[in-house]
């Protein structure tokens, strides 16, 4: 099995709408496209061709070259970004957790989706997300311990 290799690809706007990506560590492996998208997939072809390796061993990291107050606002957005995903998947545990003990107690759907103020639908995905992590976790210690 051969080890996938990371390759540092720059993505600098060009001349007119488009976008020029370069391999800093394959400085002959050059392309160009109109959307920044494209770049993962351009760059792995010339990064085969000029290092004459296998394009499935390629991985491309992607550095935008911005102007600075841009680069900074982007970096803060991401940052922003990033930290929503990771309370929003604290929130959908909370939910999770609370949506069960409150179905366990006895409480409809309907009842746990008012309290919770989310919706009925929402309840439902809670419930069986929380019923299959249970099953899950039983099938990885049947005897319970």
């Amino acid at each position: 099995m051969v080890a996938v290799t990371r390759y540092t690809v720059t993505a600098e706007r060009g001349a007119g709408p488009v976008w020029v990506f370069q391999c800093r560590e394959h400085p002959g492996a050059i392309s160009e496209s109109r959307r920044l998208s494209d770049a993962h997939r351009l760059m792995r072809e010339a990064i085969a061709f000029v290092a004459d390796v296998d394009e499935a061993d390629i991985e491309i990291e992607l550095a935008p070259v911005l102007p600075e107050p841009v680069s900074d606002e982007v970096e803060r957005a991401r940052q922003a970004v990033r930290a929503l995903a990771e309370q929003q998947r604290a929130a959908a545990a909370l939910s999770r957790q609370a949506a069960t003990r409150l179905a366990d107690v006895g409480l409809t759907g309907a009842d746990v989706a008012t309290l919770l103020e989310i919706s009925p639908q929402r309840v439902s995905q809670l419930l069986a997300s929380s019923r299959a992590r249970a099953s899950a976790a039983a099938d990885r210690d049947p005897a319970g311990v």
